[in-house]
């Protein structure tokens, strides 16, 4: 039975600059980012891959939320992110949909590795990204886990 764990870093490309942002864990726990600049908000979380009852590659840990089938990690920001002073209070919803059995078997084969995601940071509203939210380019990818931030 699988049980592995790993680390997802999500990056926050381009969010708006006055916004606070944090990663959900649980229903109300939230933990900072592990890096900020000006272009960018970086997030990294560790995952356990599991296979459920039915067999089907499932992920578990503090920062996943959702129904099996439909895994995701909450970016919020705003109010949600603990800045009572900001007028935002936005959820980012990040779906772990996009990583597969073939890339939880290359991370149990090549722990240097880790799963990075991308999205953009500002809704069409110029406020900080909410709801559903698409990585960029090709979704999911494994990177050296080494990389510089």
């Amino acid at each position: 039975m699988l049980d592995f764990a790993f680390r997802i870093r999500i990056i926050v490309d381009r969010p708006p600059p006055n916004a606070h942002f944090a990663l959900q864990l649980g229903k109300a726990d939230l933990a900072p980012p592990l890096a900020r600049d000006a272009d960018s908000i970086t997030f990294e979380v560790v995952v356990r891959a599991v296979h459920n009852r039915a067999g089907a590659l499932d992920f578990r840990g503090p920062a996943v939320q959702g129904p099996v089938g439909s895994r995701f990690v909450y970016i919020n920001s705003g109010s949600y992110a603990g800045d009572a002073t900001n007028s935002w209070n936005r959820r980012a919803k990040v779906s772990l949909q996009g990583i597969t059995t073939a890339h939880v078997d290359a991370l149990m084969v090549r722990p240097a590795l880790r799963m990075e995601g991308q999205i953009h940071g500002t809704a069409r509203d110029g406020g900080p990204v909410a709801a559903s939210t698409p990585l960029l380019g090709a979704g999911w990818r494994l990177v050296d886990a080494g990389a510089s931030l």
